[in-house]
């Protein structure tokens, strides 16, 4: 191999995903996810070549994502936050089985009605803050 080539990053076409380029440990590329803007894609494998089965992986991605996308909209609607074992749990068309948050967040009107409730007149019209009762 010529010294001029010696720093120069390997690459790798793929008939599905495009030019990946070997680059930090990794193959990286772009794939498209639905109408987005491509999305950037690292695939593991060795230094001279992909690892099949990441290939695999990544090129059923852009069709897999429209499956999975109604189950995870409906489960952040129910639990506002999911990590990556929830994530896992719904692409292989699993539920979900934890408990549902139960604290809410506060309206804006809400915080304002607490707030001037805690500020209200007191003990003849002498203002400031209601004392919190001693525990």
């Amino acid at each position: 191999m010529p010294l001029t080539n010696l720093f120069k990053p390997r690459s790798f076409q793929d008939p599905v995903l495009g030019p990946l380029v070997r680059t930090r440990g990794q193959w990286r590329g772009a794939v498209t996810l639905g109408q987005a803007q491509p999305t950037p894609l690292a695939v593991l494998g060795s230094s001279s070549e992909p690892d099949p089965a990441a290939l695999i992986a990544a090129r059923q991605l852009p069709t897999s994502l429209e499956g999975w996308r109604p189950a995870i909209a409906q489960a952040l609607l129910v639990y506002e936050t999911l990590d990556g074992a929830d994530l896992k749990v719904l692409m292989d068309g699993g539920t979900i089985t934890r408990t549902r948050p139960s604290v809410r967040i506060k309206t804006r009107e809400q915080l304002e009605k607490e707030r001037e409730a805690r500020q209200a007149p007191t003990l003849g019209g002498l203002g400031g803050p209601t004392p919190e009762p001693a525990t």
